[in-house]
């Protein structure tokens, strides 16, 4: 009851790898009539956002198109890559 129809929401989580909380984050806000403009994080794991087939990998550009949520952005202040280093 905190979200009313047409408002705009940023979605903020600690980690996004995946995709599957921040998807139904997403779709939840858009069952309640809010309108999703954008997706921060702390820390992406980018490996997930469109990996290879064969890499046997979840793939977090495909779940969002599936769910719908293929328009909204998703940015993080931290990759792996920084991580990895």
């Amino acid at each position: 009851d905190k979200i009313t129809k047409g408002q705009r929401v940023l979605i903020i989580d600690d980690l996004v790898a995946t995709g599957g909380t921040l998807g139904s984050a997403m779709s939840l806000v858009k069952m309640l009539g809010g309108v999703v403009v954008e997706c921060a994080c702390v820390v992406e794991l980018k490996m997930f956002i469109n990996p290879e087939d064969a890499s046997g990998l979840p793939n977090r550009s495909k779940l969002f198109k599936e769910l719908g949520h293929a328009d909204v952005p998703v940015w993080g202040l931290i990759s792996e890559d920084i991580l990895n280093e």
